[in-house]
């Protein structure tokens, strides 16, 4: 019965892996492409706009604007409301703009610049592509020790931009490891607990199943970001896999986590984990207006959440790609994002 479970997961796991890669095969653009485009249909408009939406020459809408998601646009006509998928939208002409500040949509607006950093991202990856493919295909010639030398040198840059950027030298690393989209996050207000047990796979805590709330990341004083980038996903059973396609990375110095701390609000703390007391953490949530139980606040984020291993190969023009290629590819596209905000 044993093995048959590990089979059956096994298979799971390899049958999740291909339909995520035959997803990215068939795709046309690069998901943070489509996003780009999303951000110029959008950049100039606002909650409550009187628009004229272009879906093609003989469908053209007359509209107030009611929202957005990072696939549609909401619009109402006649006191209608409709959904218009984005990639359907040629143009957006703003016909009246709305200049009432009491009807300004925070929702909105984070859509927007969630748009915006997607953008910056793609010219980021056009940076890489034009200037450095050569440095990361050559990864792939030097020997294991050469490899390490070179992402360690990297990793050792990236901390140091960024220390001089946010003067932050205490980094928390969060991946989407159980699922979970990069709005989802900004949306919510930051990063939700959990009260799974991950920690277990890594030989940490012991498998006694523990339902108090924590925030799983890694930390920059016990791991390079080579090791966080390259890390396998522990879900994996043969290795292999990424621990997720979202990257957060965010401030573990905060002023949130050192109140926790100053309040006991924090009942353990390890290199992987946060543990808080319930009653203090739920206080704070509604002190800060979040819905449901956020652990770190998304505006201790050193930017918004990444899209990291999807659609590289295209990004990159390339059709072949290395695990440690791609590896370093995403050290050097941290560093040039950084370096250009």
């Amino acid at each position: 019965m044993a093995k048959l479970l590990i089979l059956v997961f096994t298979y799971n796991i390899y049958a999740l892996n291909f339909c995520e890669k035959a997803l990215t095969f068939f795709r046309s653009n690069p998901q943070i492409q489509n996003y780009s485009e999303s951000y110029h249909k959008l950049k100039d408009v606002s909650y409550k706009d009187h628009v004229l939406i272009t879906k093609s020459k003989n469908n053209v809408i007359e509209a107030y604007v009611e929202g957005a998601t990072t696939k549609t646009i909401r619009i109402s006509v006649d006191s209608k409301i409709k959904e218009i998928k984005l990639k359907n939208i040629e143009e957006i002409t703003i016909l009246k703009k709305n200049t009432d500040e009491s009807l300004k949509s925070k929702k909105f607006e984070r859509v927007q610049k969630y748009f915006k950093q997607k953008d910056s991202e793609l010219k980021t990856w056009t940076v890489l592509k034009d200037k450095k493919l050569e440095e990361i295909q050559l990864i792939k010639t030097l020997s294991k020790e050469e490899k390490i030398k070179k992402m360690l040198e990297a990793s050792a840059d990236l901390r140091a931009l960024i220390k001089e950027k946010f003067g932050i030298d205490r980094i928390g690393y969060h991946f989407n490891l159980h699922g979970g989209a990069a709005i989802d996050y900004v949306n919510a207000g930051g990063i939700r607990v959990g009260v799974s047990d991950p920690a277990a796979q890594y030989g940490i805590l012991d498998r006694n199943f523990d339902p108090r709330p924590k925030v799983f990341f890694f930390d920059s004083k016990y791991v390079d970001d080579y090791k966080v980038l390259n890390e396998a996903n522990p879900a994996n059973t043969f290795g292999g896999g990424r621990m997720g396609n979202i990257l957060m990375l965010f401030d573990l110095n905060s002023s949130f986590i050192k109140k926790a701390e100053s309040e006991n609000g924090i009942l353990s703390r390890n290199e992987i984990s946060i543990t808080y007391k319930p009653e203090w953490l739920k206080a704070q949530n509604e002190k800060n207006e979040l819905q449901g139980s956020v652990g770190i606040l998304a505006k201790d984020f050193l930017a918004y959440p990444f899209h990291v291993f999807e659609d590289t190969k295209k990004l990159l023009g390339l059709r072949k790609l290395s695990r440690d290629e791609e590896t370093y590819a995403h050290i050097l596209f941290l560093q040039e994002f950084f370096r250009s905000i």
